[in-house]
Parts: C-alpha cells; structure tokens; sequence
C-alpha cells in the first residue's frame, strides 16, 4: 500500500541511497573542517543568488558550536542543528555499514516515518522556522547567517 501526505517516508529514500549518503556525508566534514580552520566556506547559493538567507542557512556555524560544546550558543544560531547531526551521523553510519545492518535500519526507518509521519513533519516544522526567522526575528537571522 503507498503512503501519501505526512507518512511519505523522507528520510528512508535518502537512506537506501548509499553513494549519495557518502557524498552528502563527504561534503559535510570537508566543509565543517573549512570553517573549522577559519577558510572561506562555499557560498550558499540561494543566499548568494536570492539574496535571502535560506532554511539552512546558519547550520554549519550552529554545528561547529556544537561541536566546541557551546549548545545555547548553537541553538540561538540553528535550533535544528542537533537533528542535522543526527542525522549526517546517520548518513555517515549507513555510509560504511554493513548491508544487512543498512538494510535493517532502513526498514525500521521506513517504517518508523510511516507509522508517526516525523521526518516530514520536522521538514515542515524547519520550513515554518525559517519563515518565522525570516519574517519576525530578520534582524538576528541576518547578524547571525550574514
């Protein structure tokens, strides 16, 4: 039977893509270690071509302060930023598992979205912070993505 609406798996897709999971983690710790070092990180493309500071945008400066430990700090930047580590840990896990245990937390993964419908809810959730940052709170939005 297909899912429609909130229990469409989102993050099972993703998963059962090991060559993108590999890619996606890849690019994550190659551009948190450039931030990390102080470098200049790539630009994001819908700030850079829009203008507009995009859902994600402030993610990698949250992360990187969760990673030094300053949690109150990091969810004044991002509030999603430990899901987004959860979540690239996930990614980077499945990346180098074994094929059955990818495979067994694959299923429960699917499963698990089709039952409760959270992974879409937490994108409709992210989308409606962005909304509220960009509209209500633009000023901080802007002092901490820009």
């Amino acid at each position: 039977m297909k899912t429609v609406g909130l229990f469409t798996p989102v993050l099972a897709p993703l998963l059962s893509n090991r060559t993108l999971c590999r890619a996606i983690t890849g690019f994550s710790v190659v551009h948190l270690a450039i931030v990390s070092l102080g470098l200049p990180s790539w630009p994001c493309p819908i700030r850079h071509g829009l203008g507009l500071p995009c859902p994600g945008c402030g993610l990698t400066r949250a992360i990187k302060a969760l990673g030094a430990g300053e949690w109150q700090q990091a969810m004044v930047i991002h509030a999603f930023a430990p899901l987004a580590v959860i979540v690239l840990i996930l990614m980077g896990y499945i990346s180098i598992a074994p094929t059955q245990h990818w495979r067994w937390i694959l299923q429960r993964c699917r499963l698990a979205e089709q039952k409760t419908g959270l992974s879409a809810l937490m994108v409709v959730l992210f989308i409606m912070y962005w909304l509220i940052r960009l509209l209500f709170f633009r000023e901080a939005l802007y002092h901490w993505v820009l």
